[in-house]
Parts: C-alpha cells; sequence; structure tokens
C-alpha cells in the first residue's frame, strides 16, 4: 500500500500530525492512549489521546477517529459531541459510507449507527452461534458484504466467525493462532486491499488472516500496549495530501461544522 501522510487538525488546535505509516493503522490501549502504527514494523507514533476508555475504534475517509464509552456512546476523538445509542459493552466499530457498523456484547447485536441522523437506523440480534464466546471485533469484507467477528473463550483461544444475518447466527471459520501468551485478538479490520488483518491485545502483535479459514500469518510484535481497539484507513487508495482534503463524505453536521471551522484555521 502507497504511503499516506496527511495533516490532522486536533480539537481546532493550530497543531499537526504527520502520518506517515504504511499502511495507516491506528491502535486505542486501555489507558485511553491512541497510537498509528505501522503494522509490517510495529513502529507507532502518539496520538492524541482518547476521551475514554474504550474497547472500539474506526477511522472514516477523513482521518476522524470514533471511539464508544462503556455506556454504549459514540464520539469522535478529535472532539465533538457524544452520541448515545441503545447498547452497552461495544465491543467494536466499523466504518462504512455514511456510518458505523457496531457489535455490541452485551446483547450479541450488530446495529448500524448513522452519521447523518446520528441514531441508530438498524439492527440485527444474534440468536444462535455465540454462547461462550466473547467478541472483540466486527468487520465487513466489501466485496461479498459478508460480516466478521474475532472472538474467543479464553487465553489463545481465538476464532473467526462469521455471521449469517438471515438465519440470525454466527458460525466458526477458524481458530487464529497467535504467539501473544496469555493475550487474545482484540480486533479484526478488512483493509481496503482485501486483506484481514488481525491484532492481540497483550504486546500488539499484528497478523494476516484467511477469511476462507482463520489462519493467521505473523507480521509483527510490539511493546506491551494492552491494545483494546483497531481502526485502519478507509481510503481505496491512498494519496498524499491533507486531513482537510476528504472533509465532507460523512458525518453529522455538528461534526461538519466543527470540521469546516478547523478547516478555516488551517487556510484551506
Amino acid at each position: 500500500m502507497a504511503l499516506h501522510r496527511s495533516l490532522l487538525p486536533v480539537a481546532c488546535l493550530s497543531l499537526a500530525v504527520t502520518l506517515n505509516a504504511a499502511p495507516d493503522v491506528w491502535s486505542v490501549s486501555a489507558n485511553m492512549n491512541l497510537f498509528q502504527v505501522d503494522a509490517a514494523t510495529n513502529a507507532e507514533t502518539p496520538f492524541i489521546p482518547s476521551p475514554v476508555i474504550s474497547d472500539s475504534l474506526a477511522a472514516d475517509f477523513s482521518g476522524v477517529l470514533y471511539v464508544t464509552s462503556s455506556t454504549g456512546t459514540i464520539q469522535a476523538v478529535q472532539g465533538g459531541p457524544a452520541w448515545p445509542t441503545i447498547y452497552s459493552q461495544i465491543a467494536d466499530l466499523y466504518f462504512v459510507t455514511g456510518g458505523l457498523w457496531g457489535f455490541s456484547d452485551a446483547s450479541d447485536t450488530l446495529f448500524f449507527f448513522d452519521l447523518n441522523t446520528t441514531t441508530v437506523t438498524s439492527s440485527v440480534n444474534i440468536t444462535s452461534g455465540l454462547s461462550g464466546y466473547t467478541v472483540t471485533g466486527v468487520t465487513r469484507q466489501a466485496s461479498t458484504g459478508d460480516f466478521f467477528l474475532s472472538a474467543n473463550t479464553g487465553p489463545n483461544a481465538d476464532f473467526l466467525l462469521k455471521l449469517d444475518l438471515s438465519a440470525f447466527s454466527a458460525s466458526v471459520v477458524g481458530a487464529m493462532n497467535h504467539t501473544d501468551t496469555a493475550s487474545y485478538i482484540s480486533d479484526i479490520e478488512f483493509l481496503p486491499d482485501g486483506s484481514l488483518l488481525a491484532m492481540t491485545w497483550f504486546h500488539r502483535h499484528f497478523l494476516t488472516v484467511n477469511p476462507a479459514n482463520g489462519a493467521t500469518t505473523f507480521l509483527s510484535a510490539g511493546p506491551h500496549r494492552d491494545a483494546n481497539g483497531l481502526a485502519v484507513d478507509p481510503n481505496p487508495v491512498p494519496e498524499a495530501g491533507t486531513w482537510a482534503a476528504g472533509l465532507g463524505l460523512v458525518g453529522a453536521a455538528t461534526v461538519m461544522g466543527w470540521r469546516r471551522r478547523c478547516r478555516a484555521d488551517f487556510g484551506n
């Protein structure tokens, strides 16, 4: 994947962060620290912290990151309002054009949060196949529209699951093995090129995953980070540019107003 370099306004302050990892990946830790990480090497650049402790992380086209609180509110890391959902223990968020898919581990529910209306507009309760599993991640395969979950039954017992929304069920694709001792896979994300990336919690290992059988290939091992959530750049062909260049694609009116103010501050 090509290098993606962008400038990101932080909470409307005159501060820019150069982003140069390839691929563009972000991780959020249990202590609310955010990093941009090169998944191939695990080299990291500190980012602005998350406003809340979050198991979820997602990035939109313009580089805005989204997290969730323990009570199920969604908010942008770079500032703005907090939007309530009716779900708690949100295991993960996944960005698509217009909104965020999320999965509630408390109610085994896949839901869609529309960023334009700032409401949950659809949901599916998964009634079979998840007993005994703790769900940690959700992602969607663009080529098929299928949803996949990362889930575990304990440390180093991780599985890739596939959802059948018409049957309200989940099925095991295969085990996802890793060497991060006494840890678990905390998130999975499909990259724009169609490959599936996984991240472990304790030492932030990155792996690629075969979506057909769950088989993993090791990429890199990092430091002790207690990495709860993973986000990737959803842009299909990253190009050089500024954070402001992609503004106006998605988001609620309040966030859009915030983005416009930030863009003005940067003279773009």
